[in-house]
């Protein structure tokens, strides 16, 4: 049953989900955002692309009528490490393009009202960084190793730091209270959000609904999310030039001058992030020297790789074979797996950019 005033809150509603934008994002986004699933359909959900517009239309009027509840999800566990796992959720199309038109809407409302040009989280398709140097999530993430490599050669120390299991411990209610902070948000827009995701949530055995923790899926929303409801934290790392930083998600490095500076940004920091009910990461918290920092985040390494790329992005140009690139890319994986090269440090990334595409294509 509707609220009395749900027809005033709609009014924004109806923009974002008239049947005409729904199937632009379908067609635009979702539908390829579906195939990077770690489940995806056979046929692509040829089915609903076939009667987009009918679909669209249908969707659009279930939104505004104020019937629409999320359907269940898919859910599989991917391993970490030590046998630990991941849960991913595989939302169904409608509810993915549901959580797309939504995070767009986000996005419009909060672009350009980050407090620091220090995090370089960007979804996809969106620029939240001014770095003109690429383009989308994987190059925002090398945007952030290059702005870390700069200050870590002219500070004497680097603190290396994540958050504890970040997305299951953010709450809907800090999380609420700090987009609801950012100028211009539509309270319907935030609302709808946090409603899709919270009942995306794992609920097992009929146990009650706790408003903590954002399921992990592979679209734009809850990343959006997660990387705004960190901006009060930017705000005071920012305060200080006596400090660099730089955050990507929930990943967060600092340089400072001496070992008692790196021992009181961390209590700090700690704190800050209590007063939203979560914790930094002591296990994978480490204060390091200018020469740990620079073996650690494997800046020689990383600069290979940019070499690399630079090289199979001009031959790609060109139209020239790249029978040499591939075969130094594979010897340069197999030798690193029998040196164990990958196990330390910034190996795993290191591996990671390897294993993608390093042209970018």
């Amino acid at each position: 049953m509707r609220s009395p005033r749900f027809d005033i809150r709609a009014a924004k509603l109806r923009t974002i989900f008239s049947p005409a934008n729904i199937e632009r994002i379908w067609k635009e986004k979702v539908r390829t955002s579906m195939r990077d699933q770690f489940i995806n359909d056979g046929i692509e959900h040829f089915d609903f692309h076939v009667a987009c517009k009918l679909e669209s239309t249908k969707l659009s009027h279930l939104i505004l009528s104020g019937d629409y509840v999320p359907h269940k999800a898919q859910r599989i566990l991917v391993e970490k490490s030590k046998g630990l796992c991941r849960q991913l959720v595989i939302p169904t199309v409608r509810d993915a393009i549901v959580l797309q038109c939504l995070s767009d809407a986000l996005y419009a409302e909060i672009k350009g009202k980050a407090p620091t040009q220090n995090s370089f989280f960007e979804p996809k398709d969106h620029k939240f960084s001014s770095v003109p140097s690429g383009y989308g999530t994987f190059a925002a993430w090398l945007n952030f190793q290059k702005a870390l490599f700069n200050f870590s050669k002219a500070r004497n120390f680097i603190v290396v730091t994540d958050i504890a299991n970040y997305y299951d411990s953010i709450s809907y209610v800090h999380l609420r209270n700090a987009i609801a902070s950012i100028t211009g948000v539509e309270e319907c827009v935030i609302d709808m959000l946090i409603y899709v995701l919270s009942d995306l949530l794992w609920q097992p055995d009929y146990t009650p609904r706790i408003e903590i923790g954002l399921p992990q899926i592979n679209l734009d929303a809850p990343r959006l999310l997660a990387h705004c409801f960190l901006y009060e934290l930017d705000s005071f790392l920012a305060s200080d030039p006596a400090r660099d930083f730089v955050r990507y998600m929930d990943d967060i490095d600092i340089g400072v001058d001496t070992i008692v500076d790196a021992k009181q940004v961390l209590k700090s920091v700690d704190l800050v992030l209590q007063t939203k009910q979560v914790r930094l990461n002591s296990g994978k918290t480490a204060i390091l020297t200018r020469s740990e920092a620079i073996r650690h985040f494997r800046v020689f390494e990383n600069a290979r790789l940019d070499t690399v790329k630079a090289r199979i992005d001009y031959r790609v140009k060109n139209g020239l074979p790249l029978d040499r690139q591939r075969r130094v890319i594979e010897l340069r994986i197999s030798q690193g797996i029998k040196r164990k090269a990958f196990d330390t440090g910034n190996g795993e990334k290191i591996l990671k950019r390897w294993l993608g595409n390093p042209s970018g294509n």
